[in-house]
């Protein structure tokens, strides 16, 4: 099944930052959380005359049907609402002499009954959610810790990804989110060595072991265990394979070690963009997914989505990822009428233009990551804004700005994506293509 583009719908709104609704995450970065049941649920009936005890819909604080429900329930409660995203990007940090690119796959499905308050986006019914400019659609969510919170990651089942990697790779949830692989937690018998270099170490399996062989694994992560010395294990970028039992990584505190019998590994892929800048969905790629059903979401059957957006590039004028404005206009573009470099466009697509991210107002440490965002203390922000398809541009509206500012930001990770996109939300979201991330810092 080819892709498909889901209509927009779009709501005027003219309320200010203090009446914006305190919800879930924005659409696309995770799935949005509603706070109750809104509209009855599986067991409610409207012939029904007494409530049921206990209610066979859960309660917001209101009657869980239009009228009061039977006694015994007249129906059992229906699975918790589940609502998924797969996003597979190539994706580049934009920040000044970071040189990090990559394969970047997201998945996440959201216990929608989890989250605290917040309708799906869109809602017509509730157009506190919705800012509309043009043909762009934007929506904020601030959290407040304590008081409110964003929907619970579940286990949904393995999600396979073929077509876009040398091999077919398994996305599986691995501590409270999915992660991908071509293999997982494989112990190695002979001995492991390590040759530590000025910033990099080469890494080389026993001569009857052959990891690598018909893999493709620059840019992959290669994740040991087992080592004596603790800087030899851990997370590693593949900068290169030597032959199918060496690889050389990015590791400058590795040191020399030779490790029999002990060592295990797993080769994981798409874990975001890293030094290995290694080409990702080139050309005229495509992404193949699927899942088995897990009795609370369906079966993905096998969707192969044409990738968008290679060559993406913002034009001099456009707001940057790693400089995102504070004041006067927000403009994201990658066209303007008289130049486009929006990137490649598939036979029969008209991919979206997506501007998303989040804020932390914790202070961010001495020496941490360019990309880390520590937990917020206080209050946060996650946001999305989408172009109409085949569209360039995307104007963030002020008063979307100015409540993300109001959490008091310390850094804000934006992330602007040319993506072809299949899927029905609030279900299950796909999108292929090309993205650019940055960090600005406060």
């Amino acid at each position: 099944m080819r892709t498909t583009h889901t209509p927009s719908r779009s709501v005027r709104s003219q309320t200010r930052i203090d009446r914006l609704i305190i919800g879930a995450a924005a659409l696309g970065i995770s799935a949005l959380g509603c706070g109750g049941n809104v509209g009855g649920g599986p067991g409610d009936d409207p012939m029904d005359m007494t409530d049921a005890n206990p209610p066979d819909a859960p309660s917001n604080n209101t009657p869980d049907a239009a009228v009061a429900d039977a006694a015994p329930p007249d129906a059992p409660p229906g699975p918790a609402p589940r609502a998924g995203t797969m996003t597979i990007t190539d994706t580049e940090v934009t920040n000044p002499g970071a040189d990090a690119s990559g394969a970047d796959i997201a998945i996440r499905y959201d216990d929608l009954s989890t989250a605290i308050t917040a309708p799906f986006f869109p809602q017509p019914s509730d157009p506190t959610l919705i800012y509309t400019l043009g043909n762009n659609e934007c929506v904020v969510y601030i959290y407040v810790i304590g008081a409110t919170s964003e929907a619970t990651a579940v286990d949904e089942g393995e999600v396979t990804i073929a077509d876009a990697f040398s091999s077919n790779a398994t996305c599986a949830f691995r501590d409270q989110r999915y992660e991908c692989a071509f293999a997982v937690d494989q112990d190695v018998a002979g001995t492991v060595t390590v040759t530590a270099g000025s910033d990099d170490a080469t890494i080389n399996w026993p001569a009857e072991d052959s990891p690598f062989q018909d893999l493709d694994v620059d840019g992959a992560v290669l994740e040991l265990s087992g080592f004596t010395e603790a800087e030899n294990n851990g997370r590693f970028p593949i900068l290169a394979k030597i032959d199918d039992r060496t690889v050389r990584v990015a590791n400058p505190d590795a040191t020399a070690a030779a490790a029999a019998a002990s060592v295990s590994y797993s080769l994981l892929v798409g874990l975001g963009p890293n030094a290995a800048q290694a080409p990702f969905l080139d050309g005229s790629s495509e992404v193949t997914l699927s899942k088995a059903n897990t009795g609370t979401t369906p079966a993905l059957a096998a969707t192969t989505v044409d990738a968008a957006g290679e060559g993406l590039a913002l034009l001099a004028g456009s707001a940057q990822p790693h400089s995102f404005p504070g004041q006067g206009a927000v403009v994201f573009s990658c066209s303007d009428g008289d130049s486009d470099s929006c990137g490649s466009t598939p036979a029969a697509e008209e991919p979206v233009l997506i501007v998303s991210g989040r804020t932390t107002d914790t202070a961010i440490p001495n020496g941490a990551a360019l990309s880390a965002m520590p937990a917020a203390t206080s209050r946060f922000a996650v946001f999305e804004c989408r172009s109409a398809p085949g569209d360039g541009a995307i104007t963030v509206p002020n008063d979307i700005r100015d409540a993300m500012f109001s959490t008091s930001p310390t850094r804000i990770e934006t992330r602007v994506m040319r993506v072809s996109e299949t899927g029905t939300a609030p279900d299950l979201r796909i999108r292929v293509g090309h993205a650019l991330v940055g960090y600005t810092d406060f």
